[in-house]
């Protein structure tokens, strides 16, 4: 409850910036990089959903201006797909969602390369996604590159082609 109560604020916050250079500097460095950590490694779930909730806030706001952090942004997002918390999963598309209106066309095709890519793996598990990682930059970070390797669940095929369904 105390929780909800201080991402409420901290959203309403964010909403009522204004989107100049030095606020926007502010929330690059002081909200987003806590932000990924928290939706990759806090150990409470609610938290790291709520921080899911709190960066597409920021993302929907602040997104054009803040190119430099989507690297970054996307690839915790992208991980996130696969988390075995079924909440998770949704507000990482949803929040995937939110990059994809500011993201670059680099940004754009390696999310899309990478949920085909991991869709591919269940309908075509022959097929190597080594050639898929070698052309994509992004998909390169080792964490990345070892999901596309990985097996794909049941639940995570079903969060793939939602996330699909954003991005098309």
């Amino acid at each position: 409850m105390k929780h909800d109560a201080l991402f409420e604020g901290l959203k309403s916050v964010i909403n009522a910036l204004q989107p100049n250079p030095s606020v926007v500097e502010l929330v690059a460095q002081e909200s987003v990089k806590p932000m990924v950590l928290m939706i990759g490694r806090h150990p409470d779930m609610t938290v790291r959903m709520e921080a899911c909730e709190i960066l597409s806030a920021i993302l929907t706001r602040f997104g054009a201006s803040l190119t430099t952090q989507h690297s970054d942004i996307l690839e915790c997002l992208l991980l996130s797909l696969s988390d075995s918390n079924s909440p998770l999963r949704k507000r990482a598309v949803q929040t995937l969602g939110a990059l994809m209106w500011t993201a670059s066309d680099e940004a754009y095709t390696a999310t899309l390369t990478y949920v085909l890519c991991r869709l591919g793996s269940v309908i075509s598990p022959a097929v190597s996604s080594d050639a898929v990682i070698a052309d994509t930059p992004i998909l390169q970070k080792p964490a990345l590159s070892t999901a596309l390797k990985s097996p794909v669940r049941l639940e995570e095929f079903k969060t793939l082609f939602q996330c699909l369904a954003i991005l098309v």
